[in-house]
């Protein structure tokens, strides 16, 4: 259901952006960075490999 709203026609989608943007997508699409803490209803799409990004963010986030 989430997938058809946010991309409707497709069973995955990756986002390739800037660095300097990354923080800007995460917060508008909602999108868990953590998906141990992070859940659903709240979180209803997660990073693929959070490892990656997660040094690009203050702990808090």
């Amino acid at each position: 259901m989430i997938a058809d709203e946010y991309f409707p026609g497709v069973s995955a989608r990756k986002l390739k952006m800037r660095r300097c943007l990354i923080g800007y997508v995460i917060q508008e699409l909602n999108i868990a960075t953590t998906p141990d803490t992070q859940l659903p209803p709240q979180f209803q799409l997660c990073v693929a490999r959070p490892k990656d990004i997660l040094p690009l963010f203050p702990k808090d986030l």
